[in-house]
């Protein structure tokens, strides 16, 4: 119950953060990325400048992106298989209408 109670509230506060923030958090994400591909290159041998460095960047950046996708592309499916097996609105009023708005976020980026 207690780590339901901190990830709710760190989903809270991560949903304060001003625009400017998410852009410094995401380029930090990024850079920190970067760092960690380079130094699995230079773990495989590979010479920073070199072509097979480069190489060997692009395609952990090509992995990555394609796990991404697959990630979202399974997401988006059990979602679409999660709402085609249910009976009907399990809640009425506001219930349902909450429920309806939660189904269609779900599928908004799909």
């Amino acid at each position: 119950m207690k780590k339901i109670v901190i990830l709710t509230l760190i989903l809270l506060l991560y949903g304060c953060v001003i625009p400017e923030e998410k852009a410094q958090l995401q380029l930090e994400k990024q850079k920190t990325l970067i760092l960690e591909d380079q130094n699995k290159c230079l773990g495989y041998g590979f010479t920073q400048g070199t072509d097979q460095f480069s190489n060997c960047m692009m395609q952990l950046d090509i992995s990555r992106n394609e796990e991404k996708a697959l990630k979202k592309a399974l997401r988006c499916e059990r979602e679409k298989q999660r709402q085609a097996n249910k009976k009907g609105p399990s809640l009425s009023g506001w219930g349902a209408l909450l429920e309806g708005a939660i189904d269609g976020a779900a599928l908004s980026d799909c």
